[in-house]
């Protein structure tokens, strides 16, 4: 079940890296932590996909991959338009003002 939610994280469809997500953060598969963080990264790419975001942060969470702390408290630094930080809980200062 853990290759399969892997490979799903590749699929071209946001729905579908979303269930990978989901089943990873339902397994706390530790070994998939730095695949998860991968994604997250690709992810944040595209806003429109700020509920798979969501779901790739809390699946890091639950995984426990303490190499995405700074990462994650990066993300919280900067301002997004449609962001699941918030909801996320993201520990962290508070974002600053963007740029003029």
């Amino acid at each position: 079940m853990i290759k399969t939610a892997i490979t799903l994280l590749q699929h071209p469809h946001s729905d579908k890296r979303r269930r990978g997500a989901k089943m990873l953060r339902k397994l706390q598969a530790a070994s998939a932590g730095s695949l998860l963080l991968t994604a997250l990264q690709r992810e944040m790419q595209d806003p429109r996909t700020w509920e798979t975001q969501y779901q790739m942060i809390m699946a890091l969470g639950a995984c426990g991959c303490p190499p995405a702390l700074p990462y994650l408290q990066t993300l919280t630094r900067q301002i997004f338009t449609a962001t699941p930080l918030p909801v996320a809980d993201v520990p962290g200062p508070p974002p600053t003002a963007a740029p003029s």
